[in-house]
């Protein structure tokens, strides 16, 4: 919706974030915004991005991120966040030198993701 209507941004919208968060929301805005914005299914299929949200990334310039970094860096949280199996294990795997490790939690969170947007039965 932010990506919609700009006009609707204030001052008082930016929130107080420190600079890490700020600059990990920038770049990976910044990344999502270039893969929707080239052809085809790779938002969807890369990072699980609705079609109505690749869409959107398509719809405006680069120059419109930053304002989109400042209003929604204080809503970033971690993605199955009661999904302590999911965290241990990424983290444990990439303390590690095990490439092979890293690479079946990155496959499992694949998994997860697409087992959320599976019709609830």
């Amino acid at each position: 919706m932010r990506l919609q209507n700009p006009g609707a941004w204030r001052v008082a919208d930016e929130s107080a974030v420190d600079d890490e968060t700020v600059n990990f929301v920038r770049l990976a805005l910044f990344y999502a915004w270039h893969v929707a914005s080239s052809a085809g299914l790779k938002a969807q299929l890369l990072l699980g991005m609705s079609a109505a949200t690749a869409a959107a990334f398509r719809s405006i310039t680069v120059n419109r991120l930053p304002a989109l970094v400042a209003t929604e860096a204080g809503y970033l949280s971690a993605r199955w966040s009661g999904c302590r199996a999911y965290w241990s294990a990424l983290t444990d795997a990439a303390s590690r030198t095990d490439p092979a490790a890293l690479r079946r939690v990155q496959l499992y969170g694949l998994q997860l993701a697409a087992a959320a947007r599976l019709p609830d039965p």
